[in-house]
């Protein structure tokens, strides 16, 4: 409860669990259970290959992975590049808040507002295993 209070999150979303590789795991085999054969799902290559991983492995279940790489000349995500990887078939999209290997921070607020204009989900993930699900 103190953490939560220090962080100004409320408690009951707030958890601890064993690795990043099994959270997200859990959450893209309960992600499954929503999304159809045919839907899409964006990650990137700007994660630890335990926050992709999972996901890509949705494959099996017929759910369709667009990559949103890394800009190669600048080493950052391109939300230009996002813009293009959006249509009516994405119904979730997982980045990192930040790449610490090069301190980078993503602009969540600029990639929420292409979210916005759509009716989807959106699941943030981070290196430093913060994990945030927000229904828009």
């Amino acid at each position: 409860m103190r953490l939560s209070a220090m962080i100004d999150v409320d408690k009951d979303v707030l958890s601890f669990d064993p690795s990043t590789t099994q959270n997200t795991y859990v959450l893209s085999q309960a992600f499954c259970q929503m999304l159809l054969p045919g839907d899409a799902i964006i990650v990137t290559n700007q994660d630890h290959k335990a926050n992709p991983g999972p996901w890509c492995r949705l494959q099996e279940a017929g759910i369709k992975v667009r990559k949103w790489g890394l800009n190669p000349e600048t080493d950052r995500l391109d939300i230009n590049e996002l813009q293009r990887l959006l249509d009516d078939k994405i119904r979730l999209a997982c980045f990192p808040h930040c790449f610490n290997v090069i301190g980078e921070i993503n602009s969540v607020n600029d990639i929420l507002k292409l979210f916005i204009r759509l009716v989807l989900m959106l699941a943030l993930t981070d290196p430093d295993m913060h994990r945030s699900v927000c229904p828009i």
